[in-house]
């Protein structure tokens, strides 16, 4: 007899070896119909898609081996009932003939045999129970069920239905199984090409079972549990969520030091990064045109002086009158003569640092009334001003506390707390920021207005894997929404 089966090779349950020495061998029988298998060949190929070889297929083997019907199932698929039925315009998995057709189907591929039924004297070993069902339907039908195998495995199952009048003989059986070896490929390749994504994805679950499950693999076994691990580790550990900013440094109080007139600078005494105590000079401005005005109302008093003592003298009591607010005058605007040229000795009106303001380069240049020469701060109050992120901004509140670590002093962690949000935004570099104020709770003497560094504030505990992913899937969220 020629019929193959499949058989477990020693010491391997997964892997099968299939005995093809007969399928091989062709006989007189075989060569009379090779034309159809040549037919069978080329009209699979020249179709495109799965479903339509497969029904292709059972069409042409029904018309060339007088078959009543002919069903086709991939196990690629996962599917129980046949794919394709002989002249059938679809498949209905509900109705219990395609039960039936499914049970013989398992029931072949279970026992890894071809199976015909009724049995011949050969086969008598095999179960036919689902068979012995399925020709039930018909009280005069002949079935026979062949599998269909690519690189030691089974890949499908096909079964050849005919009635009694027509049985399976061992020459028909030989010609289908060897029908089944040759198509095997073809239906595999189409049923790949119109599947090769969930193709892919199978292949490489299966190649990771496999690696898990079987002998050896032990580094993809490491692998595999370390990998499971660190999802574990991900999915359940948690971790202090924090926002970050860039941080900036300033003084609590900024002085600014204007000029009292239009003039010129004289001198110059300190400048930007200096520190001052409280009353040092730090400029001056040129008061050679103040001098002259206040020695002309000098002369002027000295002037309305004489006239009224004068006038007194003479008891005219008019002349009294009028060179006694003349002198009044001018001793008004000596005296605001003389304010002036106090005010152009520019004192520090507080210990401090000059954080801006370099006048050196500018000696003898003019400057304007109320232009800004000099900005000074308190060098023992000091204020941060952090640079949060708009995606940020809800996660802060006032009183949260934050630390902080500035460029020139890495080793040194400062805490801060949180005082005032800004709730106007600024642009910057194509960002949107906000702007928070904080108060440092310690001080360092080392600290100077313009240092910048990055401040992180706690915001809460949450899960690792949401703290490192939030992002994206906020990102995610928002380019959805605004397609």
């Amino acid at each position: 007899m020629a019929i193959y089966k499949l058989q477990t090779q020693s010491g391997n349950s997964n892997s099968t070896k299939i005995e093809r020495q007969h399928l091989i061998d062709e006989g007189p029988a075989l060569q009379a119909n090779e034309h159809i298998i040549i037919e069978l060949i080329a009209a699979s190929l020249e179709h495109k898609g799965f479903h339509a070889v497969s029904h292709t297929l059972v069409n042409e083997l029904a018309r060339h081996l007088k078959c009543e019907r002919v069903s086709l199932r991939i196990n690629r698929a996962k599917q129980n009932a046949p794919h394709a039925i002989s002249f059938a315009a679809g498949v209905s998995p509900e109705s219990h003939l395609i039960n039936s057709i499914s049970d013989a189907m398992n029931e072949a591929q279970d026992q890894k045999s071809t199976i015909i039924y009724p049995p011949l004297k050969e086969d008598k070993l095999l179960i036919t129970s689902a068979h012995s069902k399925l020709a039930s339907k018909h009280p005069h039908k002949s079935i026979c069920t062949v599998l269909l195998t690519h690189v030691h495995e089974i890949i499908g199952v096909l079964t050849l239905e005919r009635l009694n009048d027509n049985p399976f003989d061992e020459d028909t059986i030989f010609f289908c199984q060897r029908i089944a070896l040759l198509i095997s490929p073809i239906i595999l390749l189409k049923y790949e090409e119109e599947n090769w994504l969930k193709e892919y994805a199978w292949a490489r679950i299966k190649k990771s079972w496999d690696g898990l499950t079987g002998k050896g693999h032990y580094t993809e076994k490491a692998s595999y549990i370390s990998g499971l691990l660190v999802i574990l580790f991900l999915l359940f550990a948690t971790g202090t969520h924090r926002v970050s900013g860039v941080a900036l440094l300033e003084g609590k109080i900024q002085r600014v030091i204007t000029s009292p007139i239009d003039g010129f600078i004289s001198e110059v005494h300190v400048r930007a990064g200096d520190i001052v105590t409280s009353g040092q000079l730090m400029a001056h401005l040129d008061d050679r045109e103040l001098q002259l005005q206040k020695m002309k109302l000098q002369g002027s008093y000295d002037s309305f002086s004489r006239e009224y003592r004068d006038a007194r003298a003479k008891y005219d009591l008019t002349q009294v009158s009028i060179t006694s607010a003349k002198m009044q005058q001018a001793k008004a605007e000596l005296n605001i003569i003389r304010e002036q040229l106090k005010r152009l000795q520019m004192t520090a009106p507080f210990d401090g640092v000059i954080i801006e303001g370099n006048l050196e380069q500018a000696l003898g240049s003019p400057v304007e009334r109320g232009q800004v020469l000099l900005k000074i701060a308190p060098l023992d109050d000091y204020r941060i001003i952090l640079k949060i992120d708009d995606r940020d901004i809800a996660w802060i509140n006032t009183q949260q506390i934050g630390h902080l670590v500035l460029a020139s002093q890495p080793d040194t962690l400062m805490t801060f707390t949180i005082k005032n949000i800004t709730p106007v935004s600024i642009a910057e570099d194509g960002r949107n920021f906000f702007k928070v104020e904080a108060q440092l709770k310690e001080k360092n003497v080392l600290l100077r207005p313009g240092m910048h560094g990055v401040a992180k504030i706690e915001i809460g505990e949450r899960k690792l894997v949401w703290i490192w992913l939030h992002r994206f899937t906020d990102w995610l969220r928002f380019t959805i929404w605004s397609f």
